[in-house]
């Protein structure tokens, strides 16, 4: 301290006359802060930095102990795991698939959808994706249309690999159709899935008019 009647100067009021309120300063952002701004251990002393500037120095460190990367963005993301080519060629999905065999991407899953509305335009409401090339890990715009659930699964019906004949799929239309089974029962016995069944009851115009359609 100063002696008594020594005429202070600017200097000396800034580090003898500090305010009571603000006791400590932080030698890291080298702000006077109250000592409830800065951690005590165990053993009663006080930390040199303040909580803010402890705590970014301890994540630095660990940062630089376990080789911390920056956050990628949704659409680096998104080119990480998409094996891009040419726009008549697929677009095989390198990263996570869902059980269905589509693009595990974003919160909801659906990787095809990200990159329609990437890289052509917002998909309407109530339209669900189609991929016209029949691969479900192809993540290329160009491969996929927006159409109804109905549209789906009739194209589904007339483009995908055929599990059952043309006299299988009028049995069970007709099983179906008198009450003799319902899809879950009817997928059992003819060991095919609960859609697959539905698709097939639905399509009654193609059944009866064009037999070699589901061969």
């Amino acid at each position: 301290m100063p002696k008594k009647g020594y005429k202070q100067t600017a200097e000396h009021k800034a580090k003898y006359n500090r305010p009571k309120a603000d006791p400590k300063m932080c030698p890291s952002c080298r702000e006077w802060k109250p000592r409830t701004e800065y951690y005590v251990l165990k053993n009663g002393k006080i930390v040199s930095n303040c909580k803010d500037c402890q705590c970014r120095i301890v994540r630095d460190r660990e940062r630089t102990l376990h080789g911390y990367q920056p956050k990628l963005s949704p659409m680096d993301r998104f080119w990480k795991y998409a094996n891009r080519g040419a726009d008549s060629e697929c677009w095989t999905w390198t990263g996570p698939l869902t059980r269905y065999g589509y693009a595990r991407f974003g919160e909801r899953g659906n990787g095809h959808r990200f990159a329609y509305e990437l890289l052509r335009e917002p998909i309407p409401s109530g339209l669900t994706i189609d991929h016209l090339c029949r691969n479900r890990a192809c993540v290329n715009p160009f491969h996929m249309e927006p159409v109804t659930s109905a549209e789906n699964v009739r194209r589904a019906v007339h483009l995908r690999p055929r599990k059952v004949s043309h006299e299988t799929a009028l049995e069970i239309r007709r099983l179906h159709q008198s009450g003799q089974g319902t899809y879950e029962q009817l997928a059992k016995r003819f060991s095919i899935s609960r859609n697959w069944v539905a698709a097939l009851v639905r399509e009654t115009t193609s059944l009866e008019s064009n037999g070699d359609a589901l061969a």
